[in-house]
């Protein structure tokens, strides 16, 4: 009985370090993702008040905004029939607001690339634009730019994104 006692004894202690090995090895395994994630957040947090502040001196009401790669920010205040835009990249920032009264139309402007390939040819899409033509002849194209493949290696969710976009402007145009 004494046997058992002390069997039992060291069985627990051993269950406990094994426990505790177990959450602390899972503790490191999880925290650098946990990280980056509060990292991610924490930069769209900054970049929408930046967006924020930016349409608040415009006094702005926003009705509809999105946020993508932590860059860039549209958003549109439908009363007013006004477009913002907000591009922060390293250490270069781009705000656009643009009067869609003053709009003629709007189009997706997609650049591609082939390339060839043993298998034949892929093509790959190098920018995804937004570009803006004007009612007065003398005022120039706007281009904003949701996607270039020289400050991001892939597609994400931007071909999606231009076109929702492309057609809530393209309704306020209308309306």
């Amino acid at each position: 009985m004494l046997c058992r006692i002390i069997h039992d004894k060291t069985k627990t202690k051993m269950d406990l370090s094994i426990i505790i090995l177990v959450i602390a090895l899972m503790a490191i395994v999880i925290s650098p993702f946990l990280l980056h994630y509060m990292s991610q957040k924490k930069k769209e947090a900054g970049i929408l008040n930046e967006f924020m502040n930016f349409t608040k001196r415009e006094n702005a009401t926003i009705s509809q905004k999105e946020l993508w790669r932590q860059n860039y920010v549209i958003g549109i205040d439908e009363q007013s029939k006004k477009l913002y835009y907000y591009k922060k990249y390293k250490d270069k920032e781009e705000r656009v607001s643009i009067f869609l009264s003053e709009v003629d139309h709007c189009r997706i402007d997609a650049v591609s690339r082939n390339a060839r390939t043993k298998g034949g040819s892929i093509t790959g899409v190098e920018k995804l634009d937004l570009v803006f033509t004007f009612t007065k002849p003398d005022k120039n194209e706007k281009t904003l730019q949701f996607y270039d493949s020289s400050e991001f290696l892939g597609l994400d969710n931007e071909r999606v994104i231009i076109e929702k976009w492309f057609a809530i402007i393209k309704s306020n145009l209308m309306s």
